[in-house]
């Protein structure tokens, strides 16, 4: 199952839940957007990118394929009250700091208020009032390209957009100053 650019949401019985009790499993992926701009931005952005907890994001270069079948066989395999997966009798822990430890993401530092907006925002300015969504900054990002600050426009696009491809307010905020993105807990979102 390919889940670049897509909004998607698939419901998995798990065994383990009473009845057939249906699990529902929501992603939302970009990463075919994502190697598009990788190839766009200039190799000063790039580094600029590389100096935050998300420089990883920089290697992706195509499509990222993820399949159904391993998805489901992981959900269905997940104990929840011991937070861990059962694989052939042995129970394999895994925690969000497992995910973030992986990817390089901080799990200390402050924590992060997706609701909280300030009225000043240089990127938010880029956009009318309402919800701003992936797609457009995808194309603020692809129309105006080098004319402006394209690495801040990159990290709000990327950094977990909302299973309908909103982007919270508050990464707005966040972004504007990249230097001080490495003080917050990316792993308490």
């Amino acid at each position: 199952m390919s889940i670049s650019g897509c909004s998607d949401e698939e419901v998995l019985t798990i065994d383990r839940y009473p009845e057939g009790q249906a699990k529902v499993f929501r992603h939302n992926c970009r990463s075919k957007r994502l190697a598009v701009v990788n190839m766009v931005i200039t190799l000063e952005q790039k580094s600029i990118i590389q100096s935050t907890p998300f420089g990883w994001l920089l290697f992706v270069r195509e499509d990222i394929k993820l399949s159904r079948g391993l998805l489901s066989k992981l959900c269905s395999s997940w104990v929840e009250r011991k937070q861990c997966f059962s694989i052939q009798n042995q129970f394999v822990s895994f925690s969000l700091v497992d995910v973030c430890l992986g990817v390089g993401l901080r799990v200390g530092g402050r924590k992060i208020d997706l609701r909280k907006s300030s009225i000043i925002s240089h990127i938010r300015s880029f956009f009318e009032e309402g919800h701003v969504t992936v797609e457009m900054i995808y194309s603020v990002i692809l129309k105006l390209g080098n004319d402006i600050s394209l690495e801040d426009f990159c990290l709000s696009e990327f950094i977990l957009p909302t299973r309908l491809g909103l982007v919270h307010y508050g990464l707005f905020n966040l972004v504007d100053d990249l230097d001080k993105l490495d003080m917050y807990n990316w792993g308490g979102l």
